[in-house]
């Protein structure tokens, strides 16, 4: 899977991103939104896991930007600190695949991430 991480703070960017590639998975990363959209206009992502709260554009800023531009079909997963970040997510009616609180499970991400691959061969129904 292609995978796009997108984390202001690095040591968490690294850890996921060499966890993602550990298993196989192309990785981009973008320390902000506005290098997040840069990454998204030149690479087929197939997968956003993105942190909520992050300076300039944020999680949700940057949905809204994609929604504007038309991309409406990426996987997002959002990781944060909050363990309000589904609250906001539903009070905006944006549709996202799951939410990670940090620390980060990795085996739980793994495993989020398996299903999308087999919801892409069809193998597994919409939720």
């Amino acid at each position: 899977m292609r995978i796009l991480v997108i984390d202001d703070d690095e040591l968490i960017l690294i850890a996921i991103s060499e966890k993602l590639k550990s298993k196989g998975h192309a990785v981009w990363t973008a320390i902000n939104g506005r290098k997040a959209l840069d990454v998204l206009n030149t690479e087929k992502i197939n997968l956003i896991v993105c942190d909520v709260i992050m300076p300039g554009v944020s999680a949700l800023s940057l949905l809204g930007m994609l929604r504007k531009h038309g991309i409406h079909n990426i996987p997002l997963i959002l990781i944060s600190s909050l363990s309000s970040a589904n609250i906001i997510s539903e009070s905006l009616g944006l549709k996202i695949f799951d939410f990670l609180t940090k620390p980060i499970d990795y085996d739980y991400l793994n495993s989020r991430i398996s299903e999308l691959e087999k919801r892409k061969e069809g193998n597994v129904p919409e939720e």
